[in-house]
């Protein structure tokens, strides 16, 4: 009975001292609450990207700018798609009836639905990612290079994420678009609980655990 209870409260200090190393990213729907959570941040506008002549910068297909080391591209050509598909950098105009400024996806005819993506490397990681975002159609999908998915129920608003572990891709995929952008997009540290505090939090569950097996098998010696 002794070995029983000796291995019971083993296995429990396993699980939590286990549980202070798993991934678990927090995910954000308002600038604000993700603001409150992250810590030295930048954050790319786009804004000093664009022409001010025209309004907007088009890259190459397959192409696109990297600002502060953060790189922004495309798929040149997209499956079951014969157009190429084009990043634009946008500021505020009226002639293109834009009210931010940005960086756009759209595939070149901008007629025609189709699958889509954006992609975005971030050198070295960081635990916080945050933008704003605007398609056409629902289903809007973002991979994190840390595993996390996120498919979006509409078509703009701010998504964010905080991570334990470094994020150094982001992946925007959408099955029909005529175009996917992004702006104000925000990088920096998340703000958790200290990994000693969760230690700590841990520390005292295997305590407890330990006490409580102990009045356990006292009882049945």
């Amino acid at each position: 009975m002794h070995r029983f209870f000796g291995f019971t409260s083993f296995a429990i200090c396993t699980l939590l001292l286990s549980a202070v190393g798993l991934n678990a990213d927090t995910i954000y729907t308002d600038r604000a609450s993700f603001t409150a959570n992250t810590g030295g941040t930048s954050t790319i506008d786009f804004a000093t990207l664009a022409d001010p002549i025209t309004f907007f910068t088009s890259y190459t297909p397959g192409f696109g700018p990297t600002v502060g080391g953060v790189g922004f591209s495309s798929s040149a050509i997209l499956p079951d798609s014969v157009q190429p598909q084009l990043l634009f950098a946008l500021t505020p105009n009226t002639i293109y009836n834009s009210q931010s400024e940005g960086l756009l996806a759209s595939e070149s005819q901008y007629n025609t639905a189709m699958p889509m993506d954006l992609q975005v490397s971030i050198p070295g990681g960081v635990t916080a990612v945050g933008f704003e975002y605007l398609t056409n159609n629902t289903g809007l999908t973002i991979a994190l290079s840390d595993g996390t998915t996120q498919t979006l129920s509409s078509t703009s608003g701010f998504i964010g994420f905080t991570s334990t572990t470094p994020i150094t891709s982001v992946s925007l995929t959408s099955s029909a678009e005529t175009l996917i952008a992004i702006g104000n997009f925000t990088s920096g540290d998340a703000a958790p609980l200290p990994s000693a505090a969760w230690g700590g939090i841990a520390l005292l569950g295997c305590m407890a655990a330990v006490g409580g097996v102990r009045h356990c098998s006292s009882r049945h010696v």
